[in-house]
This record gives C-alpha cells, sequence and structure tokens, in this order.
C-alpha cells in the first residue's frame, strides 16, 4: 500500500511538473500582451491543485461541491464514536484500571488534587510546543490545540465545564 502510495505521489509530482514547465514555456512563447498575462495570471493562482474527484464510501465525487460533502461526512465519520469489533477493549480496561489505582493511591495519602478550570487547561495546552514526537497513542501537541473545547472539557474540574 505504501509503494502504491509512493508512485501516486510520484506521478502526481511528474505531472505538476510538466504542467509547470509547460504553462513557462507558454508564458516564454506568447506573442501578445493579454495571453501573457493571463498565463501568469494563472500561474500564480493557487487554486489549480485542487482535488477534481476524490472516491468516497464507493463512489465517485467529481463535482466541487459533492468533493465538499465527502470530505465533510469523512471527518464527521472520523469525529463520531462508534462501536466497532476493532475498538480496543483491553486499552480501556486498563486505562481504566489506572485510574482506579490513581484515585486510591490519592485518596490514602491524604493529599488533595486542586481542581483545574478550562483556561487554565487553555493555556497550558497553548504553551506546548509544536512539531514535536507523537505519543505512545500518536497523539501530538496539535491534536490538543486545535481540538478545542472537546478535548479540554474532560481535563478541568467538573464544576468548572459548565463555564466554557
Amino acid at each position: 500500500m505504501k509503494k502504491a502510495k509512493r508512485n501516486l505521489r510520484k506521478a502526481q509530482r511528474k505531472f505538476h511538473a510538466k504542467k509547470r514547465c509547460s504553462d513557462l514555456e507558454n508564458i516564454m512563447n506568447a506573442t501578445d500582451d493579454t495571453t501573457f498575462y493571463k498565463l501568469v495570471r494563472k500561474q500564480r493562482s493557487t487554486s489549480r491543485h485542487l482535488t477534481n474527484c476524490l472516491l468516497n464510501e464507493g463512489r465517485k465525487l467529481t463535482s466541487p461541491e459533492e468533493i465538499s460533502d465527502g470530505w465533510g461526512k469523512h471527518f464527521e465519520t472520523l469525529a463520531t464514536p462508534i462501536n466497532d469489533q476493532r475498538y480496543d477493549h483491553f486499552y480501556l480496561k486498563q486505562a481504566t484500571k489506572d485510574l482506579n489505582h490513581l484515585q486510591i493511591a490519592f485518596q490514602t495519602s491524604g493529599k488533595t488534587v486542586a481542581e483545574t478550570d478550562v483556561p487554565e487547561v487553555e493555556c497550558a495546552v497553548a504553551k506546548l510546543n509544536n512539531n514535536k514526537a507523537a505519543d505512545y497513542m500518536g497523539l501530538t501537541a496539535e491534536h490538543l490545540k486545535y481540538g478545542g473545547a472537546a478535548i479540554y472539557l474532560p481535563c478541568a474540574g467538573e464544576d468548572n465545564q459548565q463555564n466554557v
């Protein structure tokens, strides 16, 4: 699969390189000012690398509206929790055990943990460095930063969640 992706991207890069060369050639060979400036404007525009075809759930989407809707549905599906057999129930069980162990340890030690509020968590997350290695779950600082309130609410104390 990786090799197929690499070959696809390689073919795409070659195609775009040839297109750039032909566009530059056309600019150099333009005989009148109107054609010259039209080609220069076209080359400077950033909209020429948009996807014109997307395969989503076995359907081929070709119009810009369909592609936009397809991406929207794709990311909505990614954000919606589902019951899947591939879900790692062992990890959930282990995380629950770890949480219970920590709660018991804090209760028996007599120490208290100060409640945090949403602005405090947001400030801490904003200070995280970008472009660092992911943790063992594959999460990076960017996931936390761009995740928004859905990420901050579980970290803040229950009493402070209504202030969001």
